[in-house]
């Protein structure tokens, strides 16, 4: 987006909710940041909280919903984009916030994408160093290609084609299952 400034104020918000040693032992990381994101909203004139904001983008699941949430600011304001990136000091306050509240459209997208490279890593042996790690990694495989399918953002047939078309599946399986064969082969149950 151009680097815009309600998104730069919210990843220094993001930092600085996650760096700071809170003196205040009863306040949460998670409420901190709460208060730092509503914070930025409110320089930007937003009136909606950083919940509500996300509350309205969850509430958009159908897709022709979000694409016309970005639309209006992706494609149909980049002049405009382009012109608030290069001169920040003077804040178009309605484009900050169609920018942020395309930013919560995307925002699942984004992190569906994120899991979907995270889990398709393999040959990167991004898989683990030890047999737990193994283990877990494929947990999380399993849930996320195979587990509860009503949640996510893509058709979850075609994920299922790109898994079982390609070789991605097939060497998840072999990298993980082979080992832990072969490891179970060479203990020994305890009688008591």
């Amino acid at each position: 987006m151009c680097a815009q400034p309600i998104i730069r104020d919210l990843a220094a918000a993001q930092q600085q909710a996650q760096s700071e040693i809170l003196s205040d032992g009863g306040t949460s990381k998670a409420k901190r940041k709460q208060e730092l994101f509503d914070a930025v909203l409110k320089k930007y004139g937003i009136t909606m909280s950083w919940k509500e904001l996300q509350a309205w983008g969850k509430n958009r699941n159908n897709v022709d919903a979000r694409i016309a949430a970005t639309n209006s600011v992706l494609r149909y304001r980049t002049d405009e984009l382009i012109d608030q990136a290069i001169n920040p000091d003077n804040i178009n306050y309605s484009l900050q916030n169609d920018v942020v509240k395309a930013f919560v459209a995307l925002e699942p997208y984004a992190q569906g994408l994120s899991n979907l490279l995270q889990y398709t890593k393999v040959d990167t042996r991004k898989y683990g160093k030890n047999f737990i790690q193994m283990r877990c990694y494929y947990e999380k495989y399993l849930n996320a290609f195979y587990g509860d399918n009503d949640h996510t953002i893509y058709n979850i047939d075609s994920v299922h084609r790109m898994l079982e078309g390609s070789w991605i599946d097939q060497k998840t399986r072999s990298a993980i299952q082979l080992p832990l064969y072969i490891m179970s082969q060479q203990t020994f149950d305890a009688n008591k």
